[in-house]
């Protein structure tokens, strides 16, 4: 099957529903053609396809507004319905209900089983906010998860002779911790209606781009990226490489129970972490390092590798891999 209109179409994730089809989810150029029903509002907009088993169409759904709206990830909730979530320079107007806060911002998207709009989101600071995932979490309520660049706005008195920043009501929505460098981790805890419940940034001094997360076993989460930081913020080993994977382990509140540094003399960089069933992890990735990767080895042979790395309960490396296809072999999915 082949969806879209006269200008591009961008698929970034696909999930299986619960009648048996499949939802996709993307962003698009296209104005109204092809099998696009909606015309375009912006730059591209959020675009979601809904299909039954046998491929054919359910339902579509535009979401834009002037700006640059680009959906990462769509996921399934227990209710039946989806989350939608990403990145938009938007202002209100159009289905965006929020204006921008900074350069960009995290948008997400609560839909029903029809792709009905039940809640939406802005969240952001005064620079770039970049939202890579987003999933329900085992209270009913959703994590989101990216990187960010943004401070905090700091409300001046409007009175002249007060240089002072005067005591405001806080804004759920906001960034509320100073960036640690350029970007950083930045994730956030919603409840079941989409209000802040608490966030946290974890950086160092130069650039910490979350890539992947997931709820643990113990009601904790997960967090894996890529790091090019020395020893600064909350970054407590010192750089290897010139990037690595960077991996953080926090419980149920945003607390850091570890954090982990792996990597070689080049560029290592991680796209995904799960949990495995014996309560350890695994993180998959590229490398282009030409030292050893970890004590136990894997060692890059051409190139940029795939490298995968097992590690137990506590981030101790139990094996470590690379797989060697050709000249540059980028691993994105695990």
């Amino acid at each position: 099957k082949s969806y879209g209109g006269k200008q591009s179409e961008y698929l970034f994730d696909a999930q299986a529903t619960a009648d048996y089809g499949f939802i996709l989810a993307g962003s698009s150029l296209s104005n109204k053609s092809g099998n696009k029903t909606d015309n375009n509002n912006g730059d591209l907009d959020y675009w979601v396809w809904k299909m039954d088993e046998k491929g054919e169409l359910d339902w579509q759904k535009s979401f834009g507004g002037s700006g640059f709206d680009l959906l990462q990830s769509i996921k399934n909730s227990r209710d039946g319905g989806f989350l939608l979530a990403g990145t938009s320079s938007s202002n209100v107007g159009f289905q965006k209900k929020d204006s921008c806060r900074g350069v960009t911002d995290f948008w997400i998207i609560k839909l029903d089983a029809k792709g009905e709009e039940q809640w939406q989101r802005t969240i952001g600071g005064n620079g770039q906010d970049e939202l890579l995932c987003a999933f329900q979490t085992r209270d009913g309520g959703y994590m989101l998860g990216g990187s960010s660049s943004s401070n905090p706005e700091i409300i001046k008195s409007n009175n002249s002779n007060e240089k002072k920043a005067v005591a405001v009501k806080p804004d759920l929505y906001a960034k509320s911790e100073k960036s640690r460098g350029n970007m950083d981790y930045w994730i956030m805890k919603l409840d079941k209606e989409g209000t802040v419940l608490w966030q946290k940034t974890y950086g160092g001094e130069y650039a910490d781009l979350l890539r992947s997360m997931e709820q643990t076993k113990d009601g904790g989460y997960i967090l894996g990226g890529y790091s090019n930081s020395s020893q600064s913020g909350e970054k407590i080993d010192a750089s290897i490489g010139i990037g690595d994977y960077w991996i953080l382990k926090i419980d149920d509140v945003g607390n850091i129970e570890w954090r982990k540094t792996y990597g070689g003399n080049g560029d290592n960089q991680l796209y995904v972490i799960h949990q495995t069933n014996d309560g350890g992890y695994i993180a998959g990735g590229n490398s282009n390092s030409t030292t050893p990767l970890t004590s136990l080895g894997g060692n890059v042979r051409s190139g940029t590798d795939y490298w995968v790395l097992k590690m137990d309960e506590k981030g101790a490396v139990v094996w470590s891999e690379t797989y060697d296809f050709g000249k540059v072999d980028i691993l994105t999915s695990l």
